[in-house]
């Protein structure tokens, strides 16, 4: 009987918002809102050197915003905490309190707070570097998307040149139809591959206008030499400075200080075969453990990165080397190919390794300046 006069009730309250609800026939509601529009007018050229993207990737960054906000709420909170409590070191923890909840409030809470403007710090510091280290990375990538741009049109330059000679050949009845066929096929491949270069191209131009909250059809030209600068890093210095740095040993460090913080709360009221007491030593202990195992991690991130630094540094002169054997090899298998003591495909073999060469001693000095990057940044992945 409840149960029908319950939905009596609702069924009433309904039919009275129904009533009471005016109708208007054919009416619309509708939101307006603005659709963001795309971009499609065409751009003006811009030429960037890195010290100029870097200083516009830094203005207006939401996530530098971001990080400041929380760097200046952890400011805050640690001058709040200042003011509300007493150093734990010079004063006893009973004459500010009168038991053993509220002392470990009250001083681990200081310890938190010091410990979460430390963080803070270094994640401000983080979030700078690694925002400068991606548009970097992305300017590194054009410069490469430059160099690689420049090689193909190189290649295909050759290629025509190769073409050239043969259909001289051809004109001079010294080899078959068959012959320039095969020159075309490699002008036509060669081709294929500087389209390829250039959506590569194209698609670096987009992503640094993307970091730089530009219009992603703005042609953009780097303007810094892509070569090879060698660096010297002093491992031990590097290690002690990149410790410092690094957000997550900090974070360790101080889960460690705040569980010894609750562990000498504990001790200065309670003995050591009660539970409270054996419970904030073994935190305490699980957090030294848990901190000396991170500040082995963060060593052995930049010692591996010094290592590939190595590493990439070498094998980068070894490529180097490969292209100037490569283009005399070219050199001198296209001077036989002319005067006839030389096949197409032996000019056509030299010309593919010239290449290859090329690209892949482009490829890795882009390695070698990223990781040599990360150090500047103090950014050990």
């Amino acid at each position: 009987m409840k149960k029908k006069s319950w939905i009596a009730g609702i069924a009433c309250l309904l039919i009275g918002v129904m009533v009471s609800t005016p109708v208007v026939a054919d009416e619309k509601y509708e939101y307006n809102f603005e659709i963001p529009q795309v971009i499609t007018e065409e751009q003006t050229e811009i030429t960037l050197t890195l010290a100029e993207a870097k200083a516009m990737v830094l203005e207006g960054s939401p996530e530098l915003e971001l990080s400041e906000v929380g760097l200046d709420k952890a400011e805050f909170l640690d001058r709040k905490q200042k003011n509300d409590s007493n150093d734990i070191n010079t004063k006893s923890y009973s004459i500010y309190s009168t038991n053993y909840e509220r002392s470990l409030g009250k001083y681990v809470a200081k310890k938190a707070t010091e410990v979460g403007l430390q963080v803070a710090e270094a994640s401000y510091a983080v979030t700078e570097n690694a925002i400068l280290f991606g548009v970097q990375s992305s300017y590194y990538e054009l410069l490469k998307a430059q160099a690689s741009l420049k090689n193909a049109e190189n290649t295909l330059a050759r290629a025509q040149e190769q073409l050239r000679i043969t259909q001289s050949f051809f004109d001079a009845g010294m080899v078959s139809q068959g012959e320039v066929m095969g020159a075309q096929a490699l002008v036509a491949g060669k081709k294929a591959d500087l389209a390829g270069k250039q959506a590569s191209h194209m698609n670096a131009m987009m992503d640094l206008a993307a970091q730089l909250s530009l219009p992603l059809n703005t042609p953009i030209v780097a303007t810094d030499e892509f070569s090879y600068k060698p660096v010297e890093i002093d491992l031990d210095e590097t290690i002690a400075e990149g410790m410092e740095k690094d957000v997550a040993l900090i974070g360790a460090k101080g889960a460690y200080e705040i569980a010894a913080t609750g562990f000498a709360v504990a001790d200065a009221y309670y003995t050591q075969n009660t539970n409270i007491y054996k419970e904030q030593r073994y935190a305490m202990l699980e957090a030294k453990l848990q901190y000396e195992s991170q500040l082995q991690q963060s060593e052995l991130k930049i010692r591996s990165a010094y290592t590939n630094l190595a590493a990439t540094e070498e094998a980068y002169l070894s490529f180097l080397e490969n292209v100037k054997y490569s283009k005399e090899n070219y050199r001198v298998v296209k001077l036989r190919y002319q005067e006839g003591m030389a096949t197409r495909l032996e000019m056509e073999e030299a010309e593919g390794a010239l290449a290859e060469a090329e690209d892949a001693a482009t490829s890795m000095l882009l390695n070698y300046e990223l990781v040599k990057s990360s150090f500047t940044y103090s950014l050990f992945m």
